[in-house]
């Protein structure tokens, strides 16, 4: 994976919205498949779970964001994975689990996305 591979991805994400879901999504899924290393396959599996989870298919995603995590999928497309499956859980009814990542995250990990988890911690409280 290099700076091209993830400025091509940009600009896949940028189609969002403009495009047909399912053309979307198919790009997502063909711009991954280029990855080759093994430990890559945690970031495809992530890339996947967002254009299934960005187009309103949150049953698809889930597993995907496992698989991600799964495969140790690292940095901030971690802490992001962690978000959104948590907000794909309170989605999909699974809103115990929603809550226990999102207080874990809380509780181990800070950055720039703090505000998310407190967010979506408070969706899932609420719900």
């Amino acid at each position: 994976m290099d700076e091209n591979w993830e400025s091509q991805l940009q600009s896949i994400w940028l189609k969002l919205g403009t495009i047909s879901n399912e053309k979307f999504i198919q790009q997502i899924k063909n711009h991954v498949e280029l990855l080759t290393v093994t430990d890559s396959q945690a970031i495809a599996d992530f890339e996947r779970a967002c254009a299934f989870d960005s187009t309103g298919h949150e049953k698809e995603a889930e597993p995907l964001y496992r698989s991600a995590l799964d495969k140790g999928l690292t940095g901030l497309r971690r802490r992001r994975a962690r978000i959104q499956l948590a907000s794909t859980l309170r989605n999909n009814g699974k809103i115990e689990e929603s809550i226990h990542i999102l207080r874990e995250e809380k509780a181990h990990y800070s950055d720039e996305l703090d505000d998310a988890v407190d967010s979506f911690l408070a969706l899932s409280l609420s719900s």
